[in-house]
């Protein structure tokens, strides 16, 4: 509160009082909103080891056993058969001591959900990749299957060249080139099966008519 004068010509006549009334836990809260992510969060605030401001879940004997006992920045400390983890610092301008205080088990769970899910994660992560890595194999030897498939069916079927139910005439890869040189090369094949054929046709129709000259 401060009293509010009239400063023309500097009479500083008393005109009234101005009073400003501040919820404390309204304030704490407001002022920790950002970082405040767990809801059971409590704060507790000292001058010179005297508490002036705590959180109503707490006493005074329990305020300062909460001072007493935490002296380091960080620590675990229990307090009526709860544990909680206590953060200690300073604010510089007002030489004002915080302590904020989060029941552990809060922590944990949010830590045990945290592993969870990091766990999680890593299943499914490792499930697409088996799922991504079998089916790029399976187009691999899906091509090299058609390819075998392809040889079988020429060497059994008299040397004829089937048909693919695959065109590979337009690829560019590995894959392409091995269809197509195969295609290639068992058209070859049966060129000089054709015409080894014609020519022993030849040879035999030379020789009966030799014969039949003989005769």
């Amino acid at each position: 509160m401060r009293s509010v004068r009239q400063i023309h010509k500097l009479s500083l006549q008393q005109l009234g009082v101005l009073v400003i009334c501040v919820e404390p836990d309204e304030m704490v809260k407001s002022a920790t909103n950002y970082g405040n992510q767990y809801k059971s969060a409590s704060y507790l605030l000292f001058d010179s080891n005297e508490p002036i401001y705590y959180t109503n879940s707490f006493s005074d004997k329990q305020a300062e056993l909460i001072q007493e006992e935490l002296d380091t920045p960080y620590a675990v400390i229990s307090l009526n058969k709860t544990s909680y983890f206590a953060v200690k610092g300073f604010i510089p301008n007002q030489h004002w001591e915080y302590v904020s205080l989060v029941d552990y088990n809060s922590i944990y769970h949010s830590v045990q959900a945290s592993q969870t899910l990091f766990i999680v994660t890593i299943i499914l992560c490792a499930l697409l990749s088996m799922i991504l890595s079998n089916l790029l194999v399976r187009s691999l030897t899906w091509h090299f299957g058609n390819l075998i498939r392809k040889m079988k069916a020429f060497s059994q079927n008299g040397a004829k060249l089937e048909k693919s139910s695959y065109d590979y005439r337009d690829r560019k890869d590995e894959f392409g080139v091995l269809y197509r040189q195969f295609d290639s090369m068992a058209r070859q094949i049966e060129h000089l099966i054709e015409t080894n054929y014609t020519n022993e046709i030849l040879c035999k129709d030379a020789q009966i008519k030799a014969l039949e000259t003989e005769i």
